[in-house]
């Protein structure tokens, strides 16, 4: 039996969860080095426009991203872009909630660093990998 996957399939709209990103970004790894270069330069462009373009968004989802400041969605986009460029997934992680939870949320960024050997206090300055974990915090 031959099965036919369209490429319009991997140009699809993924959900915004940790399922929706990974199958993004596998998909990302298999597209030639031009096509990334073109679809990180859209990110870094327009990123809220981007994330419309790649994501399933709620309206809620679609108003954050909007509302986002402008430097804090400059340095996200570029740490997603240095990460892929140096041919590495981000590390995402989104807790659960229901479509109507408006818990006050916090994006917390950061970059996995190497280590050489055994020797903990040695650690390269060159990162390995970025991490996104997007958690929410209970109502006060």
């Amino acid at each position: 039996m031959f099965i036919c996957i369209s490429s319009n399939f991997i140009n699809m709209k993924q959900p915004f969860n940790n399922a929706g990103v990974a199958q993004f970004q596998s998909n990302f790894f298999t597209f030639s080095m031009a096509k990334r270069t073109l679809e990180i330069q859209a990110m870094l462009n327009d990123f809220p426009s981007w994330m419309e373009e790649k994501f399933i968004l709620s309206a809620y989802q679609q108003a954050q991203l909007a509302s986002m400041p402008a430097d804090f969605r400059s340095m996200l986009s570029t740490s997603i872009a240095e990460c892929w460029e140096s041919n590495q997934p981000v590390q995402f992680s989104k807790e659960t909630r229901t479509e109507d939870d408006r818990s006050p949320k916090d994006i917390i960024i950061g970059q996995k660093l190497s280590t050489s050997g055994e020797d903990l206090g040695s650690i390269s300055s060159a990162g390995t990998g970025l991490y996104i974990w997007i958690r929410y915090r209970p109502n006060s």
